[in-house]
C-alpha cells in the first residue's frame, strides 16, 4: 500500500469549502496464477478519534475535515464503524503483479472562524485487509 499526503493549502477565514483528493493505491503481486484476491482499505479516524469529524491540529487550535469514498462526499471512509465505510475490492491475479488506485476525496469546510494562523495536520493511517 502507498498514499500520497492530502494539502488543503492555505485556508482563508471566510472561503468556501476546499475540496481537494488524495490517492491511495494498493499493489498485489502473484501467489499463483489465477488466485482470487479480495480486500478492504480502512483508514483511521486521526486526532479526533471518530468519523464524524475528523480534525487538523495546530497546538490547541482545530480545524474539521474529512475524507470521503465517493465524490459527491456522503459517505465517510473509515472502517467500517461509526457510521464510515470502508472500500473493498477484488481481482483474479495474473504472471505480474498489479496496483489498483483509488480516490480519496477531502473536505475542509469554510467558515470556522475560530481558526488560529498556523501550519495544522492530521495523520490517517491505512490500512488493507485481506
Amino acid at each position: 500500500i502507498s498514499t500520497n499526503s492530502i494539502s488543503f493549502g492555505n485556508y482563508q477565514l471566510n472561503n468556501p469549502n476546499v475540496n481537494v483528493q488524495g490517492n491511495i493505491s494498493v499493489t498485489c503481486s502473484v501467489l499463483v496464477i489465477g488466485l482470487n484476491v479480495s480486500y478492504q482499505i480502512n483508514l483511521a479516524t486521526g486526532s479526533s478519534g471518530n468519523f464524524s469529524q475528523r480534525q487538523l491540529r495546530f497546538g490547541s487550535n482545530v480545524l474539521n475535515y474529512n475524507l470521503y469514498t465517493n465524490p459527491t462526499l456522503t459517505t465517510v471512509w473509515g472502517d467500517g464503524t461509526g457510521n464510515s465505510q470502508f472500500v473493498s475490492d477484488s481481482y483474479s491475479l495474473n504472471l505480474f503483479s498489479s496496483t489498483r488506485n483509488y480516490t480519496v476525496y477531502a473536505l475542509l469546510p469554510g467558515n470556522q472562524n475560530n481558526a488560529a494562523a498556523g501550519s495544522y495536520s492530521d495523520s490517517i493511517t491505512a490500512t488493507v485487509v485481506f
